[in-house]
């Protein structure tokens, strides 16, 4: 499956970049929503039709002269009609249809950028949550021998009955804490696995990838943000499309002409039979279309300002997420592996501490409160780490390595 993928029987491996390519070719909510840029492109082409003639076909219902139904040798009239648009309201709708289509593909392109945003922090947390469950499965085998070298010592009357309960109830403890953390870590592999479209009940495994060699400056951020974001694109573009429609309501305003050709027309004119054209033309005079001009008109102010707003929102955004990442840089330079590596020998030596009697169960259980106190607090803080990675890539829409 090539260098940065695995799969197994149970587990397939990926690293996030090739992880993220698998999601976004077979998500079905995302073919399902690229469906709405090929209905705009339907929409676009029924823009452009021009309206159908109308035949027309009046006859003689009752004579009467003749007391006769339904003669229409006596008395016919057949017109053909058309509405035939002459303020380029066809041509300015197909241009707002158009521009739709665009705007449906930033769309979709949002949509896309949105899940990736979720898939990154749903795969940061399911391995994580893994990495603490292995601490768990290498701790929890350690307090069972303890405990059961215990009950032994107890029936031997070198430990009291207290001793056993504590170990007992810390047990317990540990293991309903484990299977919580079990449950929330099926949870988001269920979660990965319908974005991914996997019929199978594999593990997925997605490599992280924590370090930042380079942060490019805010300026530079701030810049690609601007150029980039989709959803500042829609904005702009949704100003276009309201001075598009704008144009349209303008040239609705004057109405369309009406053609019509009668080959035929026997008993409703002197000349029988009589041939003749007809030509309807509207009189705008109360009605021009005023309200919804003036409507289009506020729309624009509202979109224009929405966009000034969401300039700064960015702005504000990703200017949070820039410090909090340096400052997360500085904790994370700070942390030492070798205290890590230290505390989990001092657990592993904790247990024959304890059965030796160089330690007491409370010192004991304190050694391995720490341990854990310590992998929970350092998996915190490389999870936080990691967001602020993909939020900031995913605000500035910019690959950060």
């Amino acid at each position: 499956m090539g260098k940065n993928v695995s799969a197994s029987n149970d587990t397939m491996t990926l690293d996030m970049k090739n992880a993220t390519t698998v999601l976004l070719q077979s998500n079905l909510e995302l073919m399902a929503a690229n469906y709405q840029i090929d209905m705009a492109e339907a929409e676009k082409l029924q823009a452009g039709l021009w309206p159908n003639p109308t035949f027309v076909w009046n006859a003689d219902l009752y004579s009467l002269e003749r007391n006769e139904y339904f003669n229409y040798k006596n008395q016919k009239l057949i017109q053909i009609e058309m509405m035939v648009p002459v303020t380029g309201r066809i041509r300015k709708a197909r241009q707002l249809a158009e521009t739709n289509v665009e705007f449906k593909k930033l769309e979709f392109e949002q949509f896309s950028r949105e899940l990736v945003f979720e898939f990154k922090k749903l795969c940061i947390d399911s391995e994580l949550k893994l990495y603490l469950l292995r601490n768990y499965e290498e701790l929890l085998p350690l307090l069972d021998r303890s405990l059961e070298s215990s009950k032994a010592r107890n029936s031997m009357g070198m430990v009291p009955n207290s001793e056993v309960l504590r170990l007992e109830a810390e047990l317990k403890s540990l293991r309903l804490n484990y299977s919580v953390l079990k449950l929330e870590f099926m949870d988001l592999q269920k979660q990965l696995r319908t974005l991914l479209s996997l019929k199978n009940q594999v593990i997925v495994r997605i490599i992280l990838d924590e370090v930042i060699t380079a942060l490019p400056t805010l300026d530079v951020l701030f810049s690609e943000a601007k150029s980039r974001r989709s959803d500042l694109k829609m904005l702009k573009l949704e100003v276009q499309m309201s001075k598009q429609s704008l144009q349209l309501e303008k040239a609705s305003a004057l109405g369309d002409l009406k053609l019509g050709f009668q080959p035929h027309d026997k008993g409703s004119n002197y000349v029988r039979p009589y041939t003749g054209m007809v030509l309807e033309i509207p009189m705008p005079f109360f009605d021009r279309n005023q309200g919804n001009i003036q409507k289009m008109k506020y729309k624009i102010s509202s979109t224009e300002t929405l966009y000034t707003r969401k300039e700064l929102e960015v702005r504000q955004e990703v200017a949070n997420v820039y410090q909090k990442i340096l400052l997360a840089d500085v904790e994370f330079k700070r942390f030492d592996p070798k205290t890590n590596a230290a505390l989990k020998s001092l657990l592993e030596k904790a247990g024959e501490n304890y059965g030796a009697k160089l330690i007491d169960i409370l010192e004991y259980l304190d050694i391995q409160r720490m341990y854990l106190q310590m992998q929970e607090a350092v998996i915190g803080f490389r999870t936080e780490r990691l967001y602020l990675k993909s939020e900031l890539e995913f605000l500035t829409n910019y690959t950060i390595n």
